[in-house]
């Protein structure tokens, strides 16, 4: 039975990641003493013994415990720290044909952010078939549910539901009798647009992991909703390298080269888009697959994937390498759902 310790498994992806490992067979999950959480020397202890550790961990504790381990302890960090790090290996088993082979042999991966993994997996293709310049810069959007943003962002969004329903039960209590009202989900939370300085934490990774030579003008929103993710990417045909593409319809073009590339993979799944026309955000929540859309039309294509920003975009994925590393089925534990 392989041992596998999570370091910071309180936190919304350890949480994650132990709910998919648990009642396997063959992983045991080390625990570390409520009193020693915080102490470097006990949990790099713990790492020493485990098979592989999975840092669930801010940036700033990732780096220190990495520093203190031997070069042979097997680590997958899901924080930001060391994405683009030479030292380590991008943990998107999809990226190229021998990613796995990498994730397989590596001590050091770095597990994908979720901005980046929607972005990375539409761009990739398409810039490596030549159909997107590799100078090319980018406009991409993404909305997302609100737990993302980790504990403290899911904490502020909890204690603003409280307020807006306790302001909703006051303000329904002082309303004439008789008079209609549509109760608490009409004081309902806007969306927020943030990272507006183009500074994201995840444009690194998005510009070095997609082959292009230049970070997107990329603009996240979180939605008042708990989990799951759209990414757009706008590709006007002015930006497409026509003679990548034999003449036919452009989407046509880009459906099958994402066709070709995502054929054998488990998580992956191309689909046309909504039949209604509205594409809904939360959709593939609790899952751990990933979908890809071209939408539009063969003037200004939109480039679509949907997916869970806890699943596919960070415990889901986690899991994924977690298996490759130590041999197993690389869908084992995780739920794919489409």
């Amino acid at each position: 039975m392989y041992k596998v310790f999570i370091d910071g498994a309180h936190g919304t992806t350890g949480l994650e990641i132990r709910e998919r490992l648990a009642g396997r067979d063959d992983i045991e999950v080390i625990e570390i003493e409520e009193d020693l959480r915080k102490d470097l020397n006990a949990r790099a202890e713990i790492a020493g013994r485990a098979d592989v550790t999975m840092m669930c961990l801010p940036d700033a504790a990732s780096k220190e415990l990495a520093e203190v381990l031997p070069p042979d302890v097997r680590v997958i960090d899901t924080s930001t720290a060391h994405r683009v790090d030479p030292g380590w290996v991008y943990g998107m088993p999809e990226l190229t044909s021998g990613m796995r082979d990498e994730i397989r042999n590596a001590s050091r991966v770095a597990n994908p952010g979720c901005h980046a993994t929607g972005f990375i997996l539409l761009a990739r293709p398409l810039v490596d078939a030549g159909l997107i310049p590799a100078d090319a810069v980018l406009s991409c959007f993404c909305i997302t549910g609100y737990s993302g943003g980790g504990r403290k962002m899911i904490e502020d969004y909890d204690l603003k539901h409280a307020e807006l329903l306790a302001e909703a039960d006051f303000i329904t209590d002082q309303k004439p009798a008789g008079m209609n009202t549509s109760g608490p989900a009409e004081f309902a939370v806007s969306p927020v647009q943030y990272a507006i300085s183009q500074s994201h934490k995840h444009l690194p990774e998005m510009k070095m992991m997609s082959g292009l030579n230049k970070e997107p003008v990329f603009c996240p929103v979180v939605g008042d909703y708990f989990r799951g993710m759209v990414m757009t990417i706008e590709l006007p045909r002015e930006m497409v390298n026509e003679e990548a593409h034999a003449g036919e319809s452009l989407i046509e073009s880009i459906r099958e080269v994402y066709r070709k590339r995502y054929e054998r993979e488990p998580l992956i799944r191309i689909t046309d888009g909504p039949e209604n026309g509205f594409l809904y955000s939360n959709t593939m929540s609790m899952s751990d697959g990933f979908e890809i859309m071209v939408l539009g039309n063969d003037d200004r294509v939109l480039l679509v994937s949907r997916f869970d920003n806890l699943g596919k975009g960070a415990s889901g994925a986690a899991v994924q390498n977690l298996n490759i590393m130590l041999g197993i089925d690389e869908t084992k534990g995780l739920k794919i759902c489409f």
